[in-house]
């Protein structure tokens, strides 16, 4: 078990100060034109911040061995999820998903029912044609 850490006051305030001094950090950068490298640094910002905050207000810097490996292995599955969508991504043939051209036979699609046959599809019932209002009896009022 750990023991209680007394953190000073200060050492909060410049981290909240650090913090603030990069989220105008990340708002600068995001006005700045740097391609495709504004992404990457926009997150390497994120990253630092959320690092901070769970380094010292969450408190892991003086947590015990198994909260760090707790959060080490939470982190892992993370990037184990990231790994698997960016292998699908990265590895496709095509970035599109609409066919190169347009051949002819495309542009009559009908769909195909279950039994791979065209179903013929017959025009809807025309509405009966609407009833005049009786007015022999009249309303009584």
């Amino acid at each position: 078990m750990s023991q209680h850490v007394v953190v000073p006051v200060a050492l909060y305030q410049r981290i909240f100060v650090t913090l603030i001094v990069l989220t105008v950090v990340t708002v600068a950068v995001a006005l700045v034109d740097l391609g495709e490298w504004n992404a990457v640094v926009a997150l390497s910002i994120a990253s630092l911040k959320a690092s901070l905050v769970a380094l010292y207000f969450m408190g892991l810097r003086w947590g015990d061995r198994m909260t760090r490996v707790a959060v080490l292995v939470a982190l892992a599955g993370v990037a184990l999820l990231f790994g698997a969508s960016l292998n699908d991504d990265l590895t496709r043939e095509s970035k599109t998903y609409l066919p190169a051209e347009l051949r002819p036979e495309m542009l009559d699609f009908s769909v195909q029912g279950l039994d791979g046959l065209t179903p013929e599809v017959a025009p809807p019932p025309a509405p009966p044609p609407a009833a005049a209002p009786d007015t022999a009896h009249g309303a009584a009022h």
